[in-house]
């Protein structure tokens, strides 16, 4: 518009005079609503609203510094052309835009390798030759001043064809997103709250009517009211059921919104009571070694030793009575993940109720036991252990770093084994039953593999994944998936850097990011690295949140990319049958759950499965927290991994 005004040796000079008066203009004009510049065609350039527009002013846009030179990035125009409607109608004639389309596509084109020229033979193209207003202006000065002026490539969030692309962030990126990007490549619909509840109930009705033996996956968002619903099917059922939730917090919780609900058929398996502090080392010992299966024995043998004056009489008698009676109930039970993987497969219960599993019990089947070795050459020495016990430690002490057994090694476990292995602090006993182990200079680490002692149940979830169920159970597993609905609140996301916890800890720039973090995050409630939570001032962290709810409809932030120890990745293809030394973690470009995006991560797509499932049930657990289906608030992430809705930044 300036250069049009004015000629082309002193245009930019009224530019200036023009950006050092805006403020005084803005502020008489829009009486403190947020502007933008739309330049008119006579005059000065007129103020609009945002809501009126998606060009956004000069100041919203990154300047370059004084002699900075501008960089590019190679795009192919025809790959540009396939993903972005905006680009297309405007290459192809189709569609007749004004200056704020023109303006949009002219920022991101400056930013491109040949896209000045490219854009300026689209211009003078034979099929926008009939386009009067385009050739009115005098694009390749205004292209210029562009440049001159720094601007970067305006959002894809601001064009009006934004949710009908697969985009991401802008033209460019939706090209080549590279290493930092996370570029949909799957075109997702999302339903409403309404239409994604009665997808719910068609699909919890189907998963529990059906009479198939093996695992029954159902699939729905946090948020979305799976439990509610189990609640309201075990109040109107004819059968007993018992329902595991991961944690004792969460079991309580359930327990008294049933009873709220009218459901009075119903019993809450006790958590350990609170004892007088030697009766609890004692009992925390001998579950720590992995004699967990001896400690009702173990406290038994203690009540009858205590005299009836004893407080921890009373607590433990109660504790053994409730735990009893719930134990053998007729009617509903809740328990958590871990009692009910630890019933026996022939404990009645099981035969008399139907299970139904709240959140993913994968990981407690499988879950992750480091042991010193120290602890290793202690328990070596004791003659409790049979010869053969003592013979595979020794093996697993002296042998290779990556070393396979059979499974089925194990001891008989009574209450007096705590007493036998009283300096020992580690979970050895499990490491006798271990099929895969994984030594290093200081501790063995392998999985404590506990069985499912059940044969059929309904496991609800938002991010299970049925390959791996039947990869690692070998059993039948039938999923359910519901329908997505479109969130109430809204996740922004950082993924400017990989915010692993070696960026977040070690890094030289580590402390000068933590500050630019809580810049950021503000008054936000935090989760992230149980190792770093104290630097962030909360008590949230990692795999330690499942079931929470008292951060529901409040703003927060999950900082960081829960990558677990590549090990733990290699236990896991250990058991699938994959030799670990030949798998290498390299950075890749992968596509999951509907993105595509670079991720350090493995060739075999069975030990890529299980690394993508761990870092993606814990975000979703982090970010499900929110409940963003139903309150609007904001989730900030920061991490290099696609979280579905988000906006990324």
């Amino acid at each position: 518009y300036m250069c049009d005004r004015y000629d082309e040796a002193h245009y930019t000079r009224e530019l200036e005079k023009y950006y050092q008066n805006i403020d005084k203009r803005i502020a008489v004009k829009l009486n403190g609503k947020a502007p933008v510049l739309v330049p008119g065609t006579d005059g000065l350039p007129v103020i609009e609203t945002i809501e009126q527009t998606f060009v956004k002013s000069r100041s919203d846009y990154q300047v370059k510094k004084k002699g900075e030179r501008r960089k590019t990035t190679k795009v192919d125009f025809d790959e540009l052309e396939r993903m972005c409607r905006l680009f297309s109608d405007f290459r192809n004639g189709k569609e007749y835009y004004y200056y704020p389309q023109l303006f949009h596509i002219a920022l991101n084109m400056i930013c491109m390798d040949k896209g000045k020229s490219e854009f300026m033979r689209i211009l003078d193209s034979p099929q926008n030759k009939d386009m009067e207003a385009y050739h009115k202006r005098n694009w390749k000065v205004m292209l210029s001043m562009y440049i001159d002026y720094g601007y970067s490539p305006a959002s894809c969030n601001r064009c009006p064809y934004c949710k009908e692309c697969l985009n991401y962030k802008n033209m460019i990126l939706t090209v080549n997103q590279g290493y930092c990007g996370i570029k949909p490549v799957e075109k997702k619909n999302y339903c409403t709250l309404e239409e994604a509840e009665r997808s719910l109930e068609r699909n919890f009705k189907a998963a529990v009517d059906s009479d198939d033996t093996g695992l029954k996956l159902l699939i729905a968002q946090t948020g979305l009211g799976k439990t509610n619903m189990c609640l309201e099917h075990m109040k109107r059922s004819g059968s007993s059921y018992i329902l595991a939730v991961p944690t004792h917090d969460l079991a309580e919780e359930i327990y008294f919104k049933a009873r709220d609900k009218g459901i009075y058929n119903i019993c809450l398996v006790p958590r350990l009571p609170k004892l007088s502090e030697d009766i609890e080392e004692k009992i925390s010992h001998i579950y720590d070694i992995g004699a967990g299966s001896a400690g009702l024995e173990l406290m038994r043998a203690i009540y009858k030793k205590l005299p009836y004056s004893s407080n921890d009489k009373e607590v433990i008698g109660n504790y053994l009575s409730e735990y009893d009676e719930a134990i053998n109930y007729s009617g509903h039970i809740i328990m958590t993940h871990e009692r009910l993987n630890c019933l026996h497969s022939n404990a009645k219960i099981l035969s008399d109720h139907r299970i139904i599993i709240d959140e993913d019990i994968l990981r407690t089947v499988f879950s992750t036991v480091t042991v010193s070795l120290s602890d290793i050459k202690k328990a070596i020495r004791k003659k409790i252990l049979p010869e053969r016990s003592r013979q595979r430690l020794r093996a697993i002490l002296y042998g290779k770093q990556y070393q396979w057994y059979d499974s089925s090694a194990g001891i008989s476990i009574s209450s007096s084994i705590g007493q036998e292995l009283c300096d020992i602090s580690t979970n050895v006993l499990d490491l006798l039953r271990a099929g895969a182990v994984i030594k290093t200079d200081e501790y063995v680490v392998y999985i404590r593999h506990n069985p499912l002692p059940f044969s059929s149940a309904v496991i609800m979830s938002a991010t299970a994944s049925a390959a791996l169920y039947r990869e690692l159970l070998h059993m039948n597993v039938s999923d359910y998936r519901c329908e997505q609905a479109e969130y109430k609140g809204k996740i922004i996301q950082y993924t400017n850097r990989s915010y692993s916890r070696h960026v977040l800890m070690e890094d030289k720039d580590s402390e000068e990011l933590i500050k630019k973090l809580h810049e950021i995050v503000g008054d936000d409630e935090v989760i992230t690295f149980a190792c770093i939570q104290e630097r962030f001032n909360t008590k949230y962290h990692f795999g330690g949140i499942e079931g929470l709810n008292c951060l529901e409809g409040k703003n927060i932030s999950v900082i960081g990319l829960p990558n677990v120890d590549d090990k733990v990745y290699r236990l896991f293809g250990m058991y699938m049958g994959i030799d670990p030394e030949k798998e290498r973690l390299r950075n890749t470009e992968i596509v999951y759950n509907g993105y595509q995006f670079y991720l350090n991560t493995f060739s075999d797509p069975r030990l890529r499965e299980v690394q993508l499932w761990l870092i993606h049930s814990l975000l979703e657990q982090a970010v499900g927290r929110a409940r963003l289906l139903r309150y609007d608030c904001t989730v900030k992430v920061f991490a290099r991994f696609p979280i579905d809705q988000a906006v990324i930044v």
